[in-house]
């Protein structure tokens, strides 16, 4: 990501958050090498930063507010673990799912996360 990015991306958490410097410079140069398209997944952030997942989506949602990422929801066959699809808005969930690898029938809200894409 651009440097300007980078500046910006430190004044809004710094802004938002009451992290330590080391703990602040942590998250900026983690999220700093994802680029335009991929997916960020609060999760990993909880897993790599070691932060609860609670801050993972607090931090992610403060860069959707400042149009750095979109949010989008991903859903997932409880079963044999598989993505299933992704959809930008809520709305646009189906109602069931039918995994098309191992057939099960599902209740889609209890196995959909939010994810959120680098714009």
């Amino acid at each position: 990501m651009s440097d300007t990015f980078v500046k910006q991306l430190r004044e809004i958490l710094s802004r938002t958050f009451k992290y330590t410097e080391e703990r602040l410079e942590k998250i900026v140069s983690y999220l700093s090498v994802y680029k335009r398209g991929q997916w960020i997944y609060p999760g990993m952030l909880k897993s790599d930063l070691h932060i609860p997942i609670e801050d993972s989506y607090k931090i992610l949602e403060t860069l959707v507010s400042g149009g750095f990422l979109e949010d989008w929801y991903e859903f997932n066959c409880c079963n044999c673990q598989r993505t299933l699809g992704t959809v930008r808005y809520f709305n646009e969930l189906p109602t069931v799912l039918n995994c098309e690898f191992c057939n099960l029938n599902m209740n889609t809200l209890e196995n959909t996360v939010k994810i959120y894409k680098v714009v």
